[in-house]
């Protein structure tokens, strides 16, 4: 038996006059193949390719050696339809941003939700040209086997496979979705532009580029309780850092020469990062043994990219270009240390930091307040978690902080502890946390106490917010 199914071509997304492509199977277009066709008329109605010889054409080079290089390492289930689809509403997306189109935003939105919304009327005569270079460069980098792994930490935006694989290939189990996250789309762009400005590849020089962009967008508006949201994570952050990374290009080539050099940009987007990456680039132009120190200080799961913490450790202060070398090296070291990895905090770093004194207070826990109206007591956090600890290092508390790192200098944190002689008003409740391991270690089930006013005990709470005493242990 024969079976034929009847389309009403309007129901489609077809015009009249277009041909109607039909795959081997007789199964309806896929989305890619609806684009494509209807891209192929827009780039004949435009004259976009007049002069083109035909192995030339888009439609050609499509069908031929870019389907060639995406068979080749992207398919899926024997197709490169969604690998095509990826690749060019990415493009669509960077290119949106950089033509400044009034209804930008709502495009980049549709993309980046579903990349089978792109639509031919996205993209412009530019934008046609720049999506030609971008299949042709990527197509010569694969052939040429030419080394693009980011060999540097990038955190949860990590590109394991690369970034071009992200782009057009991999799952993004973060978003639970098949498109990129805007940051992916960002460092893709950032990868790319580099591709296309030079001339012979460089792999230090490629990576200095990407350690930049890494730096800037990894920075997140960090809350208190440690939590750290992407700082690109709408279509107008998105819209904006493409712009700074687009001017930023112009430099890619040498990164740190062109930083070191510039005084202003005209994007303002991520403007006190892209400062510090200034200051770095002219201490590593200034000294190069500089570069290796800088890079194991942002390297850290703790800093993340931004090294301010530790100069202000080391006493740095730019007007004065005071940069000391081995003072910055020890706090590295420490840092490296105790911080290198993001892990539990341990009750010894808790403990050690009972011991630092800022103006007379031993109080490095002030940095979190609530009220336990249970007891008329003021709940504090000895800090409940490692990215806390970065909240921690930017806020009025800091100073407790360094001066710790410090002290970690000549000292381990038993001594710090061990070697700790209190003042004669220094409440006892405390001294016990300090000096009885099993306080912190076995009786206490949260990091979070609570402190009377008058300062003669504290209570440990058996949960954030406990709605009565019961399990509480009160310390005297």
């Amino acid at each position: 038996m024969i079976n034929f199914h009847h389309v009403e071509l309007e129901n489609i997304g077809l015009t009249d006059d277009l041909y109607i492509k039909m795959n081997a199977r007789g199964k309806l277009l896929s989305s890619f193949e609806n684009f494509k066709a209807g891209f192929e008329k827009l780039l004949n109605d435009n004259n976009w390719e007049d002069g083109i010889g035909e192995v030339d054409s888009f439609a050609f080079l499509i069908d031929t050696k870019w389907t060639d290089f995406l068979w080749k390492h992207f398919r899926k289930k024997n197709s490169v339809d969604e690998a095509f689809m990826r690749f060019i509403s990415t493009i669509v997306m960077i290119r949106q941003a950089l033509e400044r189109n009034d209804d930008r935003i709502s495009i980049i939105t549709k993309l980046r939700e579903n990349p089978n919304s792109l639509r031919p009327d996205f993209i412009s005569y530019n934008t046609f040209l720049y999506l030609k270079e971008c299949f042709d460069k990527y197509e010569q980098i694969v052939k040429q086997d030419i080394d693009l792994t980011l060999s540097l930490p990038f955190w949860r935006h990590q590109a394991e496979n690369g970034i071009l694989s992200q782009i057009v290939y991999e799952y993004n189990a973060f978003a639970q979705t098949d498109s990129a996250s805007y940051t992916q789309k960002v460092l893709f762009y950032a990868q790319t532009e580099y591709l296309l400005r030079v001339d012979i590849y460089d792999k230090a020089k490629f990576l200095d580029w990407m350690r930049v962009i890494r730096n800037i967008v990894a920075r997140g508006s960090l809350e208190k309780t440690g939590m750290r949201p992407d700082i690109i994570r709408s279509p107008q952050t998105f819209d904006g850092v493409i712009y700074l990374v687009s001017e930023l290009a112009e430099g890619c080539q040498d990164i740190y020469s062109f930083l070191s050099q510039r005084d202003k940009l005209s994007s303002s987007f991520a403007k006190y990062q892209v400062d510090e990456e200034k200051l770095k680039s002219r201490l590593i132009q200034q000294e190069p043994r500089n570069r290796d120190l800088i890079f194991a200080i942002e390297d850290n799961d703790l800093l993340m990219g931004r090294i301010e913490f530790a100069l202000y450790c080391s006493g740095y202060d730019e007007l004065k270009n005071n940069f000391d070398y081995d003072k910055t090296l020890q706090i590295q070291k420490v840092i490296s240390s105790y911080f290198d990895k993001e892990a539990p905090i341990s009750n010894d770093l808790r403990r050690a930091l009972l011991t630092i004194e800022i103006n007379g207070k031993y109080e490095y826990y002030g940095y979190w307040w609530s009220f336990w109206n249970v007891v008329s007591a003021n709940k504090r956090c000895l800090i409940d978690s490692f990215r806390e600890l970065e909240f921690y290092i930017y806020g009025s508390h800091r100073e407790y902080f360094k001066k710790l790192i410090l002290k970690l200098v000549d000292e381990d944190l038993l001594a710090i502890t061990g070697n700790f002689e209190p003042t004669e008003n220094f409440p006892n409740w405390k001294l016990r946390l300090i000096n009885e391991k099993d306080l912190l270690d076995k009786k206490s089930k949260t990091n979070y106490v609570a402190i009377p006013q008058d300062d003669r005990s504290c209570y440990l709470l058996r949960s954030k917010r406990p709605r009565d005493i019961e399990g509480c242990e009160q310390i005297i």
